[in-house]
């Protein structure tokens, strides 16, 4: 593997972004052969990044909630099949279908809010029949609330603050001593601070303890080289679950695909990613201090070395009838953002994005394209049992009709 040739991707796709700083680890055959900072902490203050700068990691950290309800499964202290009780609206959901997503709950994802670790049982109070998308096992959708749940289980069951229990059940046993949730414990480390798209300082620190067990882990190159040093639990990789608008898996906190496990976190100040090639024996890290910082294009630099590009097959489009045309149109919602318009105008069916419309195609059942519309490139209609549209899936979102 050409380090040198990732390393320079990488740089300049830190530019590219204004991330200020960067982390990368990359492991073959379980040993590390990269483990480096880049860059420095703060644009205001330029301390060099190295291999114990933590980086708030975003949704990557699915993986650790997802593994310390295994550690209690395998301890018979939890059934990951078993209603979870405990809550007026989603007690009757398994922990398998939270950390699966096929608990029927919509998307958000807040930022900030309180600091102190009993916002967690007062956050998923506020969860309410506005939180429902469908009903549970019905269909995958992407939910960073499902995994606030499995969070608040785990408190229950262990009777501990969701950050001293995972440490127990997971950063510890995994050598993660840096590791933690816990914003004042990691400003007691070398700490990159959280960076907005333009390369500026975020003020005030974004947190919000209620929300800290989808994605709020604060981590460093030496302690994910540890962890990714190690096979994950063949359990968390058989809990499979199809997403509907890629048609990817999803396991327990992570997503499978052509031979890669994987999963991307991006949230105010910071972003990462993971990559695990088990036929190649190649695992790697990637973490920026600048919101949504997935570094896309460095993975796609040591994607391309560890295995044989394959081109993605291009589907042809087939008519559309104006009857499907006219019974697609509508707004689909899923929470906030993210959402999506279908209008039917000209003998055409559209999607609006901003101020301009793109002409949907069809490409099969249920299976149309937005040239160009982003997220929207490619999804799926899930329809119910009459045969009307009910979701829009496109990526890992589903988006209910209105």
């Amino acid at each position: 593997m050409d380090l040198a040739v990732v390393e320079k991707t990488l740089q300049e796709e830190m530019s590219s972004l204004r991330a200020p700083g960067a982390a990368m680890v990359v492991l073959e055959g379980g040993r590390a052969v990269l483990v480096k900072g880049y860059g420095v902490r703060s644009a205001e203050d330029p301390v060099a990044v190295n291999e114990k700068t933590l980086f708030r990691l975003g949704s990557t950290a699915k993986v650790f909630t997802a593994l310390a309800a295994l550690r209690l499964a395998t301890d018979g202290r939890l059934d990951l099949h078993a209603p979870i009780g405990g809550h007026a609206v989603f007690g009757k959901v398994t922990m398998h279908q939270l950390l699966s997503h096929q608990a029927g709950l919509r998307d958000d994802a807040p930022q900030n809010g309180p600091h102190d670790e009993s916002a967690l049982g007062r956050h998923v109070e506020t969860y309410g029949e506005d939180f429902v998308l469908a009903p549970p096992g019905k269909l995958f959708s992407y939910s960073n609330p499902g995994y606030v749940l499995a969070g608040h289980v785990i408190e229950r069951i262990t009777g501990k603050p969701f950050a001293a229990a995972v440490h127990e059940l997971v950063l510890a046993p995994y050598g993660m001593t840096a590791s933690t949730y816990r914003p004042f414990e990691a400003m007691m480390h070398p700490l990159a601070l959280p960076h907005d798209p333009a390369g500026k300082l975020i003020r005030p620190f974004p947190d919000h303890a209620g929300a800290w067990p989808p994605g709020s882990l604060f981590s460093n190159a030496e302690d994910m080289a540890r962890f990714l040093s190690r096979a994950l639990p063949e359990d968390l990789r058989k809990a499979k679950a199809a997403s509907t608008g890629s048609g990817q898996q999803y396991s327990y906190g992570v997503l499978l695909e052509e031979g890669r496990l994987f999963h991307t976190g991006a949230r105010a100040g910071y972003g990462s990613r993971f990559e695990i090639y088990p036929e190649q024996g190649v695992a790697v890290f990637l973490a920026g201090n600048r919101t949504g910082a997935l570094f896309s294009r460095t993975a796609a630099a040591l994607r391309g070395q560890v295995t044989a590009a394959t081109a993605r097959k291009v589907i042809a489009a087939i008519g559309m009838e104006e009857g499907e045309a006219r019974q697609l149109a509508g707004m689909y919602v899923n929470r906030g953002a993210l959402r999506a318009e279908l209008v039917f105008g000209e003998g055409a069916l559209r999607l609006k994005a901003g101020a301009r419309t793109i002409a949907i195609q069809k490409l099969g059942d249920n299976l149309y394209r937005a040239p160009g519309g982003a997220q929207l490139e490619q999804f799926r209609i899930v329809r119910d049992e009459a045969g009307n549209p009910a979701y829009l899936c496109a990526e890992v979102w589903c988006l209910k009709k209105q």
